[in-house]
């Protein structure tokens, strides 16, 4: 399982290239893409939209969940995801709504602007219709409400498959062999509250079956165990949905080695297993701390530019104030030479 991890602000921090980039790095086909944005530029959601349906087409499975806010133009790539791998944290803001601009001009110039949103309206409102249970018509209608969906409607219209809430994190209980293990108690205590923050971060909901996690965060499913039981060699797992497979290194140092579905041999963590183990879920911290800071800065920049804007636009109307000869009795006369000056966004928050 590889993840991507998109932040931002849609046409600057999030964009076609950038993704197109991340995507050349994979290793393997299953992909889960976590989205935190409030949007920014429709063209741009609609081009990252296609980009991941078409790698669908080349065999990805791609997973999209929804973190923080997923909002505007971030919507339209998040449905991007396989229909039956699209989830959302209880926590998550998600909205979708109407494009908007900021324009100026003659009265044809803003008929025209006018033409051009309801049809970038349509197209959004098309990839609702494809996606979820929404008709074209009914799209458009919550698009026009412009107010938060409840994680439950999602649920209902097909937006997402699940809701993944904290309160339903598995308990992993670890059964160490003071014999075997040369792990210390300052180290066991290390590893129990890095395995905790990793299970809020990435935690599944499945109340009637064992769920784990590994380091990395990927969820196995013991889909026979009770919630309580502890995993044990010839135990069946599931990961996505298919037979689990291979190795998968546990937040204690443990590997759980899998064939064919089952649980075939539990390995101990060794010392050099840990310290690597520690050094691995140091460098998750650390980039979550960048991820975090990255969402700071997305937050503050949006937010000078929309400052600067407003300042320019004011600039701008009071220069036109005093271009125009109003005491002219015949035609007046732009003394600038500009017909129009007109600056646009489209689908701004």
């Amino acid at each position: 399982m590889e993840y991507i991890f998109l932040s931002g602000e849609v046409g600057y921090e999030i964009t076609p290239t950038i993704l197109a980039e991340k995507f050349k790095e994979l290793k393997e086909k299953d992909v889960t893409i976590y989205i935190n944005s409030f949007g920014g530029y429709a063209f741009d959601g609609i081009a990252i939209y296609d980009f991941l349906k078409l790698q669908q087409k080349n065999g990805f499975h791609i997973t999209t969940v929804a973190t923080g806010v997923t909002a505007s133009a971030s919507t339209l790539f998040y449905l991007a995801g396989n229909k039956d791998s699209r989830k959302i944290h209880n926590t998550t803001t998600f909205l979708i709504h109407k494009a908007s601009n900021w324009s100026g001009g003659k009265s044809d110039d803003l008929e025209r602007d006018a033409q051009e949103l309801k049809a970038l309206d349509n197209k959004m409102a098309e990839i609702y219709e494809a996606e979820t249970n929404l008709t074209k018509e009914e799209a458009l209608l919550e698009m026009s409400n412009e107010k938060s969906a409840d994680a439950n409607w999602l649920i209902e219209k097909s937006f997402a498959n699940e809701i993944i809430t904290y309160e339903a994190v598995a308990s992993i209980k670890r059964n160490y062999n003071p014999k075997n293990s040369n792990m210390t108690e300052s180290d066991k205590s290390w590893f129990e509250q890095k395995m905790q923050a990793f299970a809020k971060m990435f935690g599944g909901n499945q109340p009637n079956a064992k769920l784990v996690q590994d380091a990395n965060g990927t969820e196995i499913d013991f889909y026979e165990l009770e919630a309580d039981a502890e995993p044990k060699v010839g135990d069946k797992a599931k990961v996505d949905g298919k037979p689990a497979e291979g190795d998968y290194v546990m937040p204690d140092g443990r590997t759980f080695k899998f064939t064919a579905g089952e649980l075939t041999e539990i390995v101990e963590a060794s010392t050099n297993d840990a310290e690597a183990l520690k050094q691995q879920l140091a460098d998750k911290d650390a980039e979550i701390e960048s991820l975090k800071q990255q969402i700071a800065d997305a937050k503050a920049k949006s937010e000078s530019e929309i400052t600067a804007m407003k300042k320019q636009f004011n600039e701008f109307t009071a220069e036109i104030k005093t271009k125009f000869d109003f005491e002219s009795k015949t035609n007046p006369v732009n003394k600038s030479g500009n017909e129009k000056i007109r600056e646009r966004k489209i689908f701004n928050r």
